[in-house]
């Protein structure tokens, strides 16, 4: 995710387009439930008017999606990864620069990358742990919303039914990736602090086991496409760095 209150961050401009995107696409969500509570009316005209936004919302929040994700997103986790190895190994790749943006002393090398990580790591698995809660509340409103869409079936509005199935299997889908994702970092991150802040790595293995973690840790975030909530980063920002500063610590104990 971009990380807006870092000391400088080139690359988080290139988060601006997918995150006004991504509320966009939350906009129709909303739009598209308040369109099926509306589809309640006895009235004909009102009823079929609220079916024809809640088809167009859900086509709309699909399309802005995939344009998004395919390509906006892509972009801006391409740009992050490559800085990533930028900094963990002394290599420019483009003109994107940050500075303090990761935080450890280490000097560069594949641990320093490594370390670059696992404090994301550390980020990631927490502000995602928060998410779930309005991820699973935003599920079960689609679920509603689809089984109100079903009381049309009989009707002409077969499109709806087609453009709510999708919508909420898209929706309930996002949902259940985030409680992989964060299950998955969790784990991650657990092997990460071992390899990394505890003892015991020999030095022959130790290279190949900080580049396992590495691609590891973005094969992860590269397959379950998880935004991460910049409100909770921004509230919980302290805490982290806190949380991140004392694990450090623990290494330097070695």
């Amino acid at each position: 995710m971009s990380a807006p209150n870092r000391k400088k961050d080139d690359i988080c401009h290139l988060y601006k387009i997918p995150n006004t995107l991504n509320r966009v696409e939350r906009l129709f969500f909303v739009i598209d439930f308040i369109a099926a509570l509306i589809s309640l009316h006895n009235n004909h005209l009102v009823r079929s008017f609220a079916v024809s936004i809640q088809i167009m919302s859900a086509f709309l929040y699909f399309i802005l999606n995939v344009v998004d994700d395919g390509h906006f997103w892509y972009k801006a986790e391409k740009a992050r990864r490559r800085n990533g190895i930028e900094n963990g190994l002394g290599v420019r790749f483009s003109e994107l620069e940050t500075d303090g943006y990761y935080n450890n002393d280490c000097a560069t090398s594949i641990e320093k990358y490594a370390l670059n990580l696992l404090e994301s790591n550390l980020y990631s698995k927490e502000i995602s742990g928060k998410m779930i809660v309005f991820g699973i509340i935003k599920s079960g409103i689609a679920v509603i919303v689809l089984l109100l869409a079903y009381r049309f079936v009989d009707d002409y509005e077969l499109l709806l039914i087609i453009a709510q199935t999708v919508f909420s299997a898209y929706i309930f889908v996002d949902t259940v990736m985030l409680l992989l994702y964060k299950a998955r970092m969790e784990n991650l991150f657990d092997e990460g602090y071992l390899a990394l802040i505890t003892p015991g790595v020999n030095n022959k293995s130790k290279e190949a086991v900080f580049l396992a973690y590495t691609v590891e840790y973005e094969a992860i975030k590269a397959h379950y496409k998880i935004r991460l909530d910049e409100r909770i980063f921004n509230k919980n920002k302290e805490e982290y760095d806190k949380q991140w500063k004392q694990i450090l610590s623990h290494k330097k104990a070695d």
